[in-house]
């Protein structure tokens, strides 16, 4: 039971983890796209 428990803990964490890394990405990659959208707004004025 308590190997389980242990086991499970571990596997949430690592869930958190992979789900925290994951934003950051999508964040960064959300960043970027708004970034090139100003760029070429900007560059066509």
């Amino acid at each position: 039971m308590k190997v389980l428990k242990i086991y499970n803990y571990s596997f949430f964490k690592l869930l958190f983890v992979s789900l925290n890394l994951i934003f950051e990405f999508v964040l960064i990659v959300e960043y970027n796209s708004i970034k090139l959208i100003f760029l070429k707004k900007y560059h066509k004025l």
